[in-house]
């Protein structure tokens, strides 16, 4: 019976976070660098931004603005935790999408499984594999500070930026809810809870 009581309440999908403006607007003329070991630019660019949830969520998707500009048009979209105000290099999760022609938001699906904790910090992390080259678009609402890594190859080496016009790229997080358990089974649970108590006192 008290597994019944504590049944929890529905799940609710969220905007976890969101720097897209009204009606998903984003800066389409100006974008961070995206590109892969292999391509032709000769530069291994990624970049990452934070987040931090405000409630326990399950992460559902990630949407990013994305253009290819040449090469391969795969990127991978990583959820990682912070590591001393940076992106960890080990990631909890990746989903591929593939980057348009034209600069569209893309949407990178998850399995739902992966829980995020309210008030941690992560960071959305795009990395381009083989020889893509493809742009992450920035937000058009003023909001700077993101994490890049410029390298040789693809061992990650982020420093943080968040000097004038380091805007971060637009991106939005979604994710359901984790359901907790409705007030009325909590009273309900503490009932029973304290007439067993009495129950074992009785002499």
């Amino acid at each position: 019976m008290a597994a019944l009581l504590a049944a929890p309440a529905p799940a609710s999908a969220a905007v976890v976070y969101s720097n897209f403006g009204a009606g998903d607007s984003f800066n389409s003329s100006s974008a961070w660098i995206l590109s892969g070991p292999t391509a032709a630019i000769g530069t291994v660019f990624q970049v990452a931004a934070s987040f931090v949830p405000a409630s326990d969520v399950y992460l559902d998707s990630i949407e990013v603005a994305l253009r290819n500009v040449a090469g391969g048009d795969s990127v991978n979209v990583r959820i990682t935790e912070d590591d001393s105000g940076l992106p960890d290099p080990t990631f909890l999760d990746e989903e591929t999408v593939l980057a348009p022609d034209a600069t569209e938001i893309v949407t990178a699906n998850f399995s739902g499984s992966l829980q995020l904790s309210a008030g941690s910090t992560y960071w959305v992390w795009l990395f381009a594999p083989g020889d893509g080259d493809s742009s992450w678009h920035e937000n058009d609402q003023g909001l700077l500070g993101l994490a890049q890594s410029i390298t040789s190859d693809a061992t990650p080496a982020f420093s943080y930026q968040d000097g004038e016009g380091y805007l971060t790229p637009a991106f939005r997080v979604n994710g359901t809810l984790v359901p907790e358990p409705s007030s009325s089974a909590l009273l309900l649970l503490a009932s029973l809870t304290l007439l067993r108590r009495r129950r074992d006192c009785r002499p």
